[in-house]
This record gives structure tokens, C-alpha cells and sequence, in this order.
């Protein structure tokens, strides 16, 4: 049954599992382009096993979110019904998986205010069911001492760090306190890799008078989020570089569907985020879009993630040898659980 929703000007409470065409077809005639996208979000057919009705009820809200002008997008997105802005994602990210059909510029304004009122976990409701790297099954086996190349930071293991790896596997950890520790973590990474970025040497006066000798991290910095889940340590990135430009590609099943970057990334040093690599084909993805498509250097890209395999290195570095990893941690069993435990979807 569709989800129930008063409305004292239409009545959009029918028992339908499928969006009706003739309804959808009023709303948009009166122009009606808010209402018609949530008569089709309160009717979609998520659970269907028919893939053409899918396929329809998604065309039905894309057409009618292309129709919606840009600057009242953000009203539009506030005005639906918070248990419908999952699904509301869901189309977002179908429509990028069709970007020959539908503008990406105003897709992605789409994603950004559904973001924005809807929280992180609108992310993880979208893709809980894909198969991509943080749910991909690995060896059992514990890891053994290997040797790895010179471009792989391996943050140096103390109590803290140690504390936190285990919080974030244990699985009585609550999700709250498992989103903190991992916050936490997230941000001392993000911390070792900015001191693989460049610096200047500078020279200022302290409050007293006095010279100091300094340095300057070099401006123009850019993070580049792997979409979805490199997206949870966004917070992280902006948390240590206030001002810092965020550039997104979007990669579903080892496939890109989507990127948006500055026009001038190939001159920038770049911060690529993507929290836990198993095969590491999401990430080579990602990283192969950026110097082939965007001719960027190999030696201007740190690769920021928090778990990895020791295969998913060793993909990564046989691939792409002069770029530099910044990991927590390199370990045949990662928390594969860590994106739908981190947005509360598992």
C-alpha cells in the first residue's frame, strides 16, 4: 500500500502500486510540478518486481524534476515529505545512470539539496542493495607482514588508532557511538594525508613581535569524493580545509556515470576520498577518470581511505604507481559494514 499523506487541496491517499499516468499527466497540465513529483514518490513502485514499471515511475518524477526551475529546487525538496526523500534520491541517482536523457547540472542541484535536508543516510538508502566494494565478501585470514611500496602511508599503528579499529568492527557498537569513532578516525587520516600535500616556508610576526619561521600549505587544493560512500568523509575534509573545492564522480559497479570537477583539476594537487577498498575497482575507476579524461598527474593525487585489502593496494599501486595512498589500515578482513553501519541502513 502507498504511503498515506493529507492533502486539503489534492488527495493523494489512493491504493495504487504504481504511479496512474492520467494523474501524474493533471498535475503537470496545472503546472502542478511539486505535486506531480510527490504523487509519483508517494506511489513508486520500489518494491516491484517489474522492471518497465520501474523504469516509467522513474521517467515520470525525472521529467517532472527537469521541469522544476533550479532556484526552487530547495523549496521543492523541503516541501516533500521527509519518508519520501530516500526514494527521491534513489531517482537522482537513476537519472545520472541516464545523463544522455537528462540534464547532470541540474541533477546534480538536485543532489545537493536533497543532501543538504535529507542527511547523508539518503546516500546508503539508495545503493543498500548494490553490489560495489563495501559489500563485497573477502578472505577470512588474518593479514601477514608485507612489504608495500614507497607511495603507500600506512599510518602508524598506536593504542588510539587500535582502540578505534576495533569500536568500528565490534558489533555491539551503537550506531551513534559507531558514526563518532568513525568521524574520529576519518579525521586523523584526513590529518596524515594533508602532510603529503606541499607546503611553503613563510615567515610571520606572533602577537609579541616576534619572527617565526614558518610554513604555508599551498593553496588550491581540491577533494574529489568518490560517489556515494566517499561522500562520508566529506565532513572530515571540510572540518580540516575550511575553503576547500569538492569535485564528485559518480561510479556504480565499476562503471562511471557521472563526473563533475573544475575545468582546471589538472593543475590542482587532489585529495581522492573513498573510505574502504576491497577489489579496488571502484577506486581505479575513479582514479583512471582524472588522468585520462582530465589529464591529470599521477604524482598530484593522494588517495585518502581508511580500510583496504592488501589485493586492492596492490591492484591500485600495479595501476597507478606515482600516486600516494594515505590508509589507517591494510587488512584482509575490512569493516565491509562500515558504510550501511556509519548512514544507518544495515
Amino acid at each position: 500500500m502507498a504511503n498515506q499523506y493529507d492533502d486539503k487541496d489534492d488527495d493523494l491517499s489512493v491504493n495504487v502500486v504504481e504511479p496512474d499516468e492520467n494523474e501524474w499527466k493533471r498535475f503537470i497540465d496545472e503546472m502542478k510540478y511539486v505535486r506531480a513529483l510527490e504523487y509519483v514518490l508517494q506511489n513508486a513502485p520500489v518494491r516491484a518486481k517489474d522492471p518497465e514499471k520501474k523504469k516509467k515511475a522513474a521517467s515520470m518524477a525525472l521529467s517532472t524534476m527537469m521541469k522544476i526551475k533550479t532556484n526552487e529546487i530547495s523549496q521543492a525538496v523541503n516541501s516533500i515529505p521527509v519518508p519520501l526523500r530516500d526514494t527521491l534520491m534513489k531517482y537522482v541517482y537513476k537519472g545520472f545512470e541516464s545523463s544522455k536523457d537528462y540534464s547532470s547540472s541540474a541533477l546534480l542541484v538536485w543532489h545537493e539539496k536533497v543532501l543538504a535536508a535529507t542527511g547523508l543516510g539518503s546516500i546508503m538508502s539508495s545503493i543498500e542493495c548494490d553490489n560495489n566494494d563495501l559489500t563485497e565478501k573477502v578472505p577470512t585470514e588474518e593479514i601477514e607482514d608485507e612489504v608495500y611500496p614507497k607511495n603507500v602511508y600506512i599510518m602508524r599503528s598506536n593504542n588510539q588508532l587500535r582502540e578505534l579499529h576495533t569500536l568500528l568492527r565490534d558489533r555491539a557498537t551503537s550506531r551513534s557511538d559507531f558514526k563518532f569513532y568513525a568521524d574520529r578516525l576519518i579525521r586523523l587520516t584526513v590529518e596524515a594525508a594533508l602532510d603529503q600535500l606541499p607546503y611553503l616556508s613563510c615567515e610571520i610576526t606572533t602577537p609579541t613581535g616576534h619572527s617565526f619561521n614558518g610554513l604555508r600549505h599551498q593553496k588550491g587544493t581540491l577533494c574529489v569524493s568518490l560517489m556515494r560512500s566517499g561522500e562520508a568523509m566529506e565532513k572530515g575534509i571540510r572540518e580540516c580545509c575550511r575553503s576547500i573545492r569538492i569535485g564528485k564522480i559518480l561510479i556504480n559497479e565499476a562503471q562511471v556515470i557521472y563526473a563533475k570537477l573544475p575545468a582546471d583539476v589538472q593543475r590542482r594537487h587532489i585529495l581522492v576520498t573513498y573510505p574502504v577498498i576491497t577489489t579496488g575497482s571502484t577506486v581505479l575507476a575513479g582514479l583512471g577518470v582524472l588522468l585520462k579524461e582530465y589529464q591529470c598527474r599521477e604524482s598530484n593525487i593522494i588517495l585518502v581511505t581508511l580500510f583496504s585489502t592488501p589485493e586492492g593496494i596492490k591492484q591500485t599501486c600495479e595501476r597507478y604507481p606515482n600516486i600516494k595512498i594515505v590508509v589507517s589500515e591494510i587488512n584482509k578482513i575490512p569493516p565491509n559494514h562500515f558504510g550501511q553501519k556509519y548512514f544507518g541502513t544495515d
